[in-house]
């Protein structure tokens, strides 16, 4: 009886999953070592580019390693670099929540976007960080 009740659960439960309308393909496969400035890949359904050069060229961590010549050994370069980052990533989330994308990554590393129409929110997010900068 007991094998039964479970085989009728199993099949009513299937039942009510097939019945249910398609779901939408989400998500994106990303390239190894991608760089996510923003989001998941995995469940994403509206995904966007960055140029993280152009984004990083126009920060004032970016200008300040320029002028001082800082070597990538100095701890006053790592200290500019994450400050950088994080710097990019608040611009990208910000502009990605205003534009409505739920996910932002480096230009060039959506290996397979799954039919999703990706953005380039590169221009909007320099904007956000010139705006800004502190």
């Amino acid at each position: 009886m007991i094998t039964s009740i479970r085989h009728g659960f199993a099949i009513v439960t299937f039942l009510a999953f097939a019945a249910a309308a398609p779901v939408a393909a989400q998500g994106v496969v990303l390239k190894n070592k991608a760089v996510v400035l923003f989001g998941e890949a995995s469940n994403c359904s509206k995904p966007a580019t960055v140029d993280i050069e152009k984004v990083a060229e126009k920060t004032p961590e970016y200008r300040e390693i320029q002028a001082q010549g800082l070597s990538e050994d100095s701890a006053r370069y790592k200290l500019l670099i994450n400050a950088m980052l994080k710097r990019i990533k608040e611009a990208c989330k910000a502009v990605a929540e205003d534009e409505g994308n739920d996910l932002v990554v480096r230009q060039g590393d959506i290996s397979n976007a799954k039919g999703l129409t990706e953005s380039d929110l590169t221009t909007k997010v320099v904007d956000y960080v010139e705006k800004n900068a502190k």
